[in-house]
């Protein structure tokens, strides 16, 4: 267990907020948790960060930019997840702005993940037709439901919901919004603790009414 990560999530209230803009109100949580890079567009607080590790946001000369804003002193922590292995240059911006980091997939070899991102893996699957790799919130949800916080808020995630279905495209199906949608119900609704946003339920009804449409 990590003494910095444990000690921005234990006993406290935490808000996860995921890639859509749209997001309840949370400004009564105590740690705030963003994912990938778009904080760098939202703004607003943030305390740690869980990343894919994919190279793309982080090279771009748009998130560049943010690398030398006084609002990025605010970062607490990252948490880097990528299955085919983490890449470098994320492990260089953590050292270079002394971001403490941890990983927990960092290759293909299922055996070598901690267990809690093989479980989760297992459980997302339990609902898909087809492979795909849960979102970066989920598995930030996933990973804070197991230690002894006081609540879970999880919103900023749209599922897609704000596609339209013409725009649905096989560059959205690296994940399946469907089974994404389907665990994290499950997860709140045996766990007291979490509690979901209006947007995310919103997106989990619009999943179960075109889940044909996300899960071809």
């Amino acid at each position: 267990m990590n003494a910095e990560y444990s000690n921005l999530i234990k006993h406290r209230r935490i808000a996860i907020v995921g890639g859509y803009d749209e997001h309840d109100s949370i400004d009564r949580y105590d740690t705030i948790v963003r994912v990938n890079s778009h904080w760098f567009r939202q703004g607003g607080k943030c305390d740690i960060i869980y990343h894919n590790g994919g190279r793309r946001d982080w090279d771009s000369s748009r998130s560049r930019k943010f690398y030398l804003m006084p609002e990025l002193k605010q970062l607490k922590f990252m948490v880097i997840d990528h299955a085919g292995g983490v890449r470098s240059d994320m492990i260089d911006f953590c050292t270079e702005h002394e971001i403490p980091y941890m990983t927990y997939r960092k290759d293909l070899k299922y055996s070598s993940w901690t267990p809690w991102a093989r479980e989760l893996v297992s459980r997302v699957q339990e609902h898909s037709t087809r492979s795909g790799d849960p979102f970066t919130g989920t598995a930030a949800a996933m990973h804070i439901s197991r230690y002894p916080i006081l609540e879970l808020f999880i919103t900023g995630m749209s599922l897609y919901s704000n596609v339209k279905p013409e725009e649905f495209n096989p560059g959205l199906k690296a994940h399946d919004p469907y089974a994404n949608g389907m665990f994290l119900e499950d997860l709140a609704k045996h766990d007291d603790r979490i509690t979901l946003g209006s947007d995310l339920k919103e997106g989990i009804e619009w999943v179960k009414k075109n889940k044909e449409l996300v899960q071809l």
